[in-house]
């Protein structure tokens, strides 16, 4: 008789211990879905932070050519201007997004006085940038940056 009670009684440890254990694997697998998910939405942060700077790369390597060519412009002419035509129409493919110009894009071309260069300037608004830049100009040799935008790419280059 007492061994039927010890065997009864072991019954009743190991079914507790079954209770107990039940739920293991159910809160084992909520862990590892909850880190999933943590670890899955942090690399669709990384993607979208990827993509915003792709852009800006991109916008950055548009102004440098478009300030090329009105460098290119002014050597080829061997002038230290610009026609207003010229000028109109560079001005018009900087900001046309249409046409490889940059967002909210302002083309200038500026002659400091008593400074012996030339400041083509493009300057645009970038997408993903939050905080203005400053629109002084650093040096009485410099340029400020046009209103409404937050970007700019300068190219500096000394009179013939």
């Amino acid at each position: 008789m007492k061994s039927r009670i010890r065997v009864r009684s072991l019954m009743k440890v190991g079914a507790l211990r079954r209770q107990r254990r039940a739920g293991f694997a159910l809160l084992e697998a909520l862990i590892a879905i909850v880190l999933f998910s943590i670890g899955l939405l942090g690399m669709v942060a990384l993607q979208a932070r990827a993509t915003q700077m792709s852009i800006g790369s991109e916008d950055r390597t548009r102004a440098a050519a478009l300030a090329n060519d009105m460098v290119a412009l002014m050597w080829n002419t061997n002038a230290s201007s610009v026609s207003s035509a010229d000028l109109s129409a560079w001005q018009a493919r900087v900001s046309d997004t249409g046409n490889l110009g940059v967002p909210g894009g302002v083309g200038t071309v500026a002659t400091p006085t008593n400074c012996n260069v030339i400041i083509v300037q493009v300057a645009w608004k970038a997408i993903n940038k939050t905080t203005a830049a400053t629109s002084s100009a650093a040096s009485s040799c410099d340029v400020a940056l046009p209103a409404n935008t937050n970007s700019a790419y300068k190219t500096k280059f000394v009179i013939p």
